[in-house]
């Protein structure tokens, strides 16, 4: 979460190491792939999202990936992940239940009289993950 990225900014500003390189992200306990992401927004929202699949892997996409917080935590021991997976999918929920427009991508026409919304696994246009979501 942004919250969170920029709370590693203050204790760095706070406290600088000139030169030392630190892996930002959530971490293994706070991240999921994206037909968990697809599954959780159509549960969260009640929509359902048709989607295609492909066996074949998008070139240079991760298969799997995993931000190793250790030594950011260890050279700043008074940061961590404050907002979890469900704390990130809550507040998308609440933002859309308050009528917040979508930045793009948004369903439209039949799509949206349906509640749906059609994604492939290889529809790079738009941001479905972020690190291993």
């Amino acid at each position: 979460h942004s919250h969170d990225v920029v709370r590693a900014f203050e204790r760095f500003i706070e406290a600088p190491r000139p030169g030392e390189v630190y892996n930002l992200g959530g971490g293994k306990d706070n991240s999921v792939s994206i037909l968990e992401t697809l599954d959780r927004v159509q549960q969260i929202l009640g929509v359902r999202v048709e989607t295609t699949y492909s066996e074949t892997a998008r070139t240079g996409d991760h298969i799997c990936y995993y931000s190793d917080l250790s030594k950011l935590k260890a050279h700043y021991p008074g940061w961590d992940v404050t907002r979890s997976i469900d704390d990130i999918f809550e507040e998308f929920a609440r933002a859309a239940h308050a009528g917040a427009e979508p930045q793009r991508g948004g369903a439209s026409g039949a799509d949206a009289e349906r509640g749906t919304r059609k994604a492939t696994s290889d529809d790079s246009s738009r941001p479905l993950e972020e690190g291993s979501i």
